[in-house]
């Protein structure tokens, strides 16, 4: 896939008795007009200064601080690193940079609160600016 790509999507948080739950379904269009779907569910679990962020299976993913917010994770044999803004809290961003043998893209996805239907819901609505 060369060229970019735009998306939109919703991710809903929802505050579970130990940790959160970060469930995001997305629909990218390509270049060429290609449509794909994804979903993905994450596990935050609260720390002093972020959330330590795992896979629904319980692996591990990587960490979110608000102290410090660049990430890591190697998923062989490709390096993730991304870089958490909330400034603008409750709207924030992340900018994720993916460099490997098998994928070699940049994506922006910004956040942004939307009315919630269900008590301990955080529901931001959001949009992935740009894949390249």
């Amino acid at each position: 896939m060369s060229g970019p790509a735009h998306a939109a999507g919703s991710a809903v948080i929802r505050e579970l008795a130990d940790h959160w739950e970060y469930r995001e379904s997305v629909k990218i269009k390509i270049a060429s007009g290609q449509v794909f779907s994804g979903s993905r569910v994450y596990l935050w679990h609260p720390r002093e200064d972020g959330f330590e962020v795992m896979f629904e299976d319980g692996r591990p993913f990587h960490r979110i601080s608000f102290v410090a917010p660049d990430a890591r994770h190697w998923c062989d044999p490709d390096q993730y690193d991304v870089r958490y803004d909330f400034a603008d809290w409750p709207i924030w961003s992340s900018r994720w940079v993916v460099k490997g043998p098998r994928k070699d893209y940049a994506m922006t996805t910004r956040y942004s609160p939307q009315p919630t239907q269900n008590a301990g819901e955080v529901a931001p609505g959001f949009e992935v600016q740009r894949l390249e």
